[in-house]
């Protein structure tokens, strides 16, 4: 009977979710939710990390900020040294033996231009320890060979490619481990710091607000490093990674997060219910019972292609119970 019931109100919604029945009193509960975000979040004490600079905020109020934490570090040299090779590899993409367009014959132009220039800074540049110096030479060397021979044969190159990735992958790995070394390093520093200096703030129940792009999200640095830190054990508990560099749309994010938690509790039982789709354990139960042939060719999902036929029986079947 409740898998019935759960049944007709999923297809319900599904075919009313863009005619929102009683519209006035839906915005007043959007009001009411927002406001509650606001009060939830009021006198927080949490970290805030935008991009490489941390901020930290006491009761609510902004008590301490480092800009560009990693600004003129090593971390920083090898990140611009590196990403030569991700840039020139992305151009190759799926376009091997391919020729070169005006577009990317000035582009390249201008590379390799700029290349010479940073050759010429690494054999001196202070950041980059002298153990890793001769690599880093080597590196640009090579990103310099292959986008001249681009330029000199006018397309991509699959040999030029194979040799490149062969040569630049095992220092690019290196660099890689030597500046999350040296990145990891300056976050330490920095929270070693403020765990002395704030030490009257209960940092067993801090926030920590990370803003960056979406596709270092999985395992990024900072999520690592501060899931051992606090001893989190997922990303969204006191963790909360945003999607973005605005800093009113990741306060934002950590405002639900805490509401959403607080709403869990209080009503599920369950911290992390409204961190999944409200409707989520009910679909579990309905899609396996859709039995639909899927329009899709050689695919084994059932889902689909009678989707409009099965929500019309199930309507109907609505109907006859009201």
């Amino acid at each position: 009977m409740q898998s019935k019931i759960n049944l007709i109100l999923f297809l319900f919604i599904l075919n009313y979710s863009e005619q929102a029945l009683f519209e006035d009193i839906n915005q007043i509960n959007l009001n009411l939710y927002a406001k509650s975000k606001q009060l939830d979040f009021n006198n927080l004490t949490y970290l805030m990390i935008n991009g490489d600079s941390p901020s930290l905020y006491i009761n609510g109020t902004l008590v301490d900020y480092q800009f560009n934490m990693t600004k003129n570090t090593t971390y920083e040299a090898l990140k611009e040294i590196s990403h030569l090779s991700l840039s020139i590899i992305s151009q190759f993409g799926n376009r091997c033996n391919h020729k070169l367009s005006d577009d990317q014959i000035s582009d390249f132009e201008l590379l390799k231009t700029k290349m010479y220039t940073m050759f010429a800074g690494i054999l001196t540049d202070s950041l980059i320890p002298d153990h890793l110096r001769l690599d880093q030479i080597k590196f640009v060397k090579e990103s310099i060979k292959i986008v001249e021979n681009m330029l000199e044969k006018e397309k991509f190159d699959c040999a030029d490619l194979g040799s490149y990735a062969a040569v630049s992958k095992p220092i690019l790995d290196e660099n890689i481990y030597q500046a999350a070394l040296s990145q990891l390093m300056d976050l330490d520093g920095l929270m070693r710091n403020w765990l002395q200096k704030y030490n009257f703030v209960n940092w067993d129940k801090i926030y920590v607000l990370l803003c960056s792009s979406h596709m270092p999200k999985n395992k990024h640095i900072f999520v690592q490093y501060f899931q051992n830190l606090l001893s989190v054990g997922f990303e969204g508990d006191r963790l909360v990674y945003a999607e973005t560099s605005d800093d009113e749309v990741c306060r934002d994010l950590l405002k639900t997060h805490i509401t959403d938690k607080l709403i869990g509790t209080n009503l599920f039982n369950e911290p992390m219910r409204m961190h999944r789709d409200l409707l989520a354990d009910a679909a579990a139960q309905i899609i396996p019972q859709m039995n639909s042939v899927s329009p899709l060719p050689n695919s084994s999902n059932k889902f689909f292609s009678k989707l409009h036929n099965f929500c019309s029986v199930c309507w109907q079947i609505f109907l006859k119970c009201n």
